[in-house]
This record gives C-alpha cells, structure tokens and sequence, in this order.
C-alpha cells in the first residue's frame, strides 16, 4: 500500500489538475453456486422365500408304505441336522448326522439302525465355497475313498475319485458352451475314454436330453425331460434302442415343489410313489440402484 500511495502522489505532480488522489474499491467477491448434494438412493429389499423338504414318504407300487425319510433342521431351517430313514413300522434303518464349519457343511456322519456309526465324509471347499475334497472314511478312522473337484470360473470342470491307497480310479470331465454343461466324459484309470454323456437344452436353457454312449459312439441309454412353466414335469429313460424303460411324472405344488413323484414302467405301471412335505422361510437381501 505504501508503493501505491507513492505512485499516486507523483500522480498528482505531473497531473496538476487532479485535485486529490483516486480512492481505491474493495474487489466484490463473486457468488459461488452451492454444492449439489446427490442424494443417493436407498437399497431395494427384496425378500425371497426359500423351500426345503422336511418329510418324505416312499410308497410301493401296491400303496404300501416303504421307507419314510424325516429332514431336521435349525431352528432358522438354514442348516440341514440330521436325516432319518424309518421303515413301514416307523423303526430307524439307517441315519445321517451333519456337522457344520461356518455355513458350511464339514462332517456327514453316517449311523445303523442301532445309531451306532458305520462312517463319515470330511469335506474341504475353495474361498468361493465350492465342494473340493469330499474323503470317504470308516468307523475307524480309516481313509476308504476321496474325491478331488477342480472348479474354473464358478463351475466344476474336472471330478476325481481314488482309492484309500491314491491310486486314481476314473475322472470325470465337464465341458461347457455358453455356459452351459453339454458334454460329460469319464476316463478309465489310465485316462483313456470309458463313456461319455451329451446333454441338449431348450431355449430356456433347460435339459431336455441327456444322451448316454460308450468309448465307440453307440448310445447306451437316454433320459428326455419335460417341463411346464419351467418346472420339470416328466422324464421318460429309454434303452439304447430307444425303447421306453421307465418313465417318471412329477406333480408340483403352485410354487414348483415336487409334491408327488411318481416311477412307472413302459407300460405306465407304478412301481414306486414318492410323496414330499415342504416348510419355508424368508431371506432378505438388498440390490442397489
């Protein structure tokens, strides 16, 4: 400000008609625009309703009861507990008991009639919590068998099963277009083909056939499958020379649970009816905008 003030009084002398120094202004500042505030938009809740069976009653041909199969379950219904298989008379045959890691199931352990253990699977998964090691072993302790699965980009590509020794037994191979499993190759112990299967699809991108051949090409057998309103309905098994050997009629409930199965033979025959019960629950989650 001094060095103003000095120019403006030399100002003045050379300038003798300026009575008196020009006053300086205050620069006004300029208005800034307030922030736009984006009000982000809340989560979508979406509630899902989930089905699980909780009985199962297995019929002869005749209407005579066969097998009844109880499923217990947390108190959630998240966790499957323990599967029970009970005769006509309603006497235990055999039962199944399922140890938890997390959400994951670790141990299934698997009992006689007289609940004593006959023995149990230890199952491993990756970090995108698919089955990689299911190890098969007796009541004592003893490694009897082990399947490896390898897993690409969220599906099973390759099955593996060996011996309680290691020694491989057979792989299994899934090949995939457009995401979806079209073919299904089993190798022997020494890697060379044992049969394969060929899956076809319909525009749904549902199975309607899955075609069974050997290592030379000739079908062995089929299954078609048939759908309504995206639920399956119906599967007709036929012989490698295409005739029908056994068909099977699923009838749904409003919600898509098969209710009913019923086995029948070319002659639509019932050999066996399967009768299922269902409870549910609600799971919540959240998708943003």
């Amino acid at each position: 400000m001094k060095n103003l003030y000095a120019l403006l009084a030399v100002g003045a002398l050379i300038f003798a008609g300026c009575a008196s120094a020009p006053q300086t202004q205050k620069a006004v500042p300029k208005t800034q625009k307030p922030a736009v505030t984006v009000k982000k938009k809340a989560p979508v809740k979406i509630e899902t309703t989930v089905f699980y069976p909780v009985k199962e009653i297995s019929y002869y041909g005749d209407g005579g009861v066969d097998e009844i199969t109880l499923y217990t379950y947390d108190e959630n219904g998240v966790n499957l507990l323990k599967k029970e298989v009970f005769d006509s008379d309603k006497v235990l045959e055999e039962m199944e008991k399922y140890e938890y890691s997390g959400s994951m199931v670790a141990v299934i352990k698997r009992f006689d009639k007289n609940k004593e253990l006959q023995g149990y699977h230890k199952l491993q998964y990756n970090k995108d919590k698919k089955l990689t090691v299911d190890a098969v072993y007796n009541a004592k302790d003893e490694l009897q068998s082990k399947s490896e699965y390898v897993w690409k980009d969220g599906v099973k590509v390759t099955w593996k099963v060996f011996d309680s020794t290691g020694a491989l037994l057979n792989t299994t191979n899934y090949i995939y277009k457009n995401g979806l499993n079209v073919r299904i190759n089993n190798l022997n112990s020494g890697g060379d083909m044992a049969d394969y299967f060929v899956i076809d699809y319909n525009v749904s991108r549902l199975p309607v056939k899955n075609t069974h051949y050997n290592k030379a090409g000739t079908v062995l057998d089929s299954r078609s499958f048939s759908y309504k309103d995206g639920h399956l309905v119906g599967s007709t098994v036929l012989r490698g020379n295409g005739s029908v050997k056994r068909k099977i009629v699923y009838s749904n409930d409003k919600d898509g649970n098969p209710v009913e199965i019923l086995y029948m033979d070319a002659g639509n025959n019932v050999s066996e009816r399967i009768v299922r019960e269902y409870k549910s629950r609600k799971v919540i989650s959240y998708v943003s905008e």
